[in-house]
């Protein structure tokens, strides 16, 4: 062996060294100087059941507070949504989410599922479902003669049958009752809704589908302020935001490629980041702007709606100063308290309550 390699070998010996001693004088110094009590692993699983268990109550408790606020304004505004639209049921069934209990899941019970099975979570009021008689807690067992084993297959075959508005039979399973109803779905705005089980105070649209974080709902107790932010994300998938943000992330990522092959810097793909966020500012008033006329088309009470935005700044001083991808909360507060002077001129002189155009 060369003397060049020799010496290589010996400096990456030596660098190994001297991590493994750093790592066992780390651990010898954080020794623990009590003795905690002895714990079964038994017992650590019967409570694991038991929390997930109640996770799974409170996204399902979650998801009907937030029908109960977004299925009036899914079916008041088929007119706005334009071709943003669909057939529904009503009726919302679980969301499978995993927890993960070990480093690369790896073990026997390494993970824990909530919402497996095709639990109906929630039932909006006077919709179809509602009226045929589903409630919550029902078990989806058949979709017009297809049987199901999990919600997800649930909701893809609840999908596929309600997708021409025709008539379907849903076989489901009440305490020790197999009962079969039958419905016609309705023509709504084309968003779905799901409850996230995270403590971070935050709502997301993704193009289709609408979240609704556990953090949020622990803050806004109000059905109104719900609705708020629900037609905000609503207002998102229909002016399509989403899809124009990723055209204009594309174009910055490959700004950043071109730049990085011909220009040899890699700029850690900032152009990217500022081609996703380039709009979004103009994206959130205008989602503020539309989700006002989608609840005052729902006959929403708009007295001081706008005071939602008080308590976020309350809540977090943080939103009162600037935000670089949302206006701030004054600046939201004061848009959406002249947004409802719009609305009620409108109101009073007759006048169809449509967002105006450029």
């Amino acid at each position: 062996m060369h003397l060049k390699s020799r010496l290589s070998l010996l400096a990456r010996f030596g660098v190994a060294t001297c991590i493994a001693i750093c790592i066992v004088t780390a651990n010898l110094g954080c020794v623990v100087a009590t003795r905690h009590p002895t714990i079964s692993q038994e017992d650590v699983a019967k409570e694991r059941l038991a929390q997930t268990h109640r996770a799974e109550q409170q996204l399902a408790e979650g998801t009907r507070r937030v029908v109960d606020a977004a299925w009036p304004i899914l079916i008041s505004n088929t007119e706005l949504c334009g071709g943003f639209v669909e057939y529904r049921t009503g009726m919302w069934i679980a969301y499978k989410s995993h927890i993960v209990h070990s480093m690369f899941g790896i073990g026997k019970d390494s993970k824990t599922t909530i919402g497996k099975d095709a639990v109906v979570w929630a039932v909006a009021q006077n919709s179809p479902a509602d009226l045929a008689g589903i409630r919550s807690g029902d078990v989806v067992q058949q979709v017009s003669g297809n049987p199901v084993d999990s919600s997800d297959h649930a909701r893809k075959h609840i999908r596929k049958a309600a997708s021409l508005g025709s008539p379907m039979t849903l076989s489901v399973q009440r305490a020790s009752k197999v009962l079969e109803f039958d419905l016609v779905p309705i023509s709504t705005c084309r968003s779905d809704v799901r409850v996230v089980s995270d403590s971070f105070i935050n709502a997301s649209a993704n193009g289709r589908t609408i979240a609704i974080y556990n953090g949020l709902l622990e803050v806004l107790q109000d059905k109104r302020d719900l609705q708020v932010v629900f037609a905000h994300e609503l207002a998102h998938n229909v002016a399509r935001h989403i899809p124009q943000a990723v055209v204009r992330a594309t174009v910055g990522g490959i700004m950043d490629i071109a730049l990085a092959k011909f220009g040899r810097v890699w700029a850690g793909g900032i152009f990217t980041r500022l081609g996703a966020i380039s709009f979004s500012k103009r994206y959130e008033r205008e989602a503020d702007y539309l989700g006002m006329y989608y609840l005052a088309n729902a006959d929403v009470d708009l007295d001081g709606v706008e005071e939602v935005w008080r308590r976020l700044g309350a809540l977090d001083a943080r939103f009162i100063g600037f935000g670089l991808t949302h206006p701030s909360t004054p600046e939201r507060f004061v848009t959406m308290r002249k947004t409802r002077d719009e609305i009620e001129s409108k109101r009073r002189q007759g006048e169809p309550l449509r967002p105006e155009k450029r």
